[in-house]
């Protein structure tokens, strides 16, 4: 039984779990928990097969879908991020890095509302990334276990990120080191100590995301990465997690991914509950832990 990563101290078997959602590869994995520092982390990540657990077939939201449901999820997104930026920021920022953006759907929507920043789209395989057709946004191939993107930010974009990188305490402090002197990161990431993942661990949390997901967190934990990254956390809530409830849900229906066809993201069942969860976690959020943490955080001093 491995240590913890962390702080060294011995850990506990927390969840095994297979890849449900994509079936990408046939191994199970352990997902073990340090009471001592509060991470939970995979047994022996597969971080040299990021080819195989990463399949054509995998979700890279672009917003590009026509529906009422993706409408009204851009026109939210501008909002929040709108305020978001504005309140963190005293002036525009110029530009802005998308880390593990795929398709650009965060770096389109902030320019939506900057036209004049430059962003810098990254992800892992240039296979998964497609051009907006905008001039001021670059796209960079770039394997953030090992490599991170040059340049100095006012806005860096860490979205559903943090939790698939090998070292995540790395990631951060090369984040913090990519931000101008008044810039701003923004985190989301899933948070471990919510009632889905209580639920549904010994079946299939969707939140472990079976073997994409190295490290996973609570508020104590992540506080602790951040404030041992050198940056300080501006503001902190919990958000709606509901991708997290309808694929537990859907593999709990025996709802099985065909490899490199179709996913779980794809059955019926799955867009139902994400609506019904979503309206769900929104009001949780306000008087309870929910699936997901959103951070914002900067250089501190």
């Amino acid at each position: 039984m491995h240590n913890c990563p962390d702080c060294f101290s011995d850990v506990q078997l927390w969840s095994q779990a297979r890849d449900v959602e994509y079936d990408s590869i046939v191994d199970s994995f352990k997902y073990l928990f340090c009471q001592e520092c509060e991470l939970l982390f995979i047994e022996n990540p597969p971080s040299e097969r990021l080819a195989e657990i990463y399949p054509k077939n995998y979700y890279s939201f672009d917003g590009n879908v026509k529906s009422l449901l993706i409408t009204l999820k851009k026109r939210f997104d501008l909002l929040w991020f709108r305020k978001q930026i504005s309140k963190l920021l005293i002036v525009e920022p110029k530009n802005i890095l998308d880390l593990g953006g795929g398709a650009g759907y965060h770096a389109k929507l902030l320019q939506t509302i900057y036209p004049n920043a430059i962003a810098t789209v990254v992800d892992f395989d240039s296979a998964t990334i497609m051009k907006p057709g905008n001039d001021n946004t670059l796209f960079l191939e770039c394997d953030l276990n090992s490599s991170f993107p040059e340049g100095r930010y006012d806005v860096i974009v860490a979205w559903n990120i943090l939790e698939h990188v090998l070292t995540p305490e790395i990631f951060l402090a090369s984040c913090g080191s990519a931000l101008t002197e008044k810039g701003v990161l923004l985190i989301q990431t899933p948070n471990f100590q919510t009632l889905s993942a209580r639920m549904f661990k010994k079946m299939y949390w969707g939140g472990l995301h079976a073997p994409r997901h190295f490290t996973l967190f609570n508020k104590f934990s992540l506080t602790n990465y951040i404030n041992h990254a050198g940056l300080q956390i501006r503001e902190f809530r919990y958000v709606q997690g509901a991708h997290f409830w309808s694929v537990s849900i859907a593999n709990l229906f025996r709802l099985k991914a065909r490899k490199n066809v179709k996913s779980i993201l794809d059955f019926k069942l799955y867009r139902i509950s994400m609506f019904v969860f979503a309206c769900v976690d929104l009001v949780l959020a306000k008087v309870s832990k929910t699936g997901q943490m959103y951070v914002a955080a900067s250089r501190r001093g």
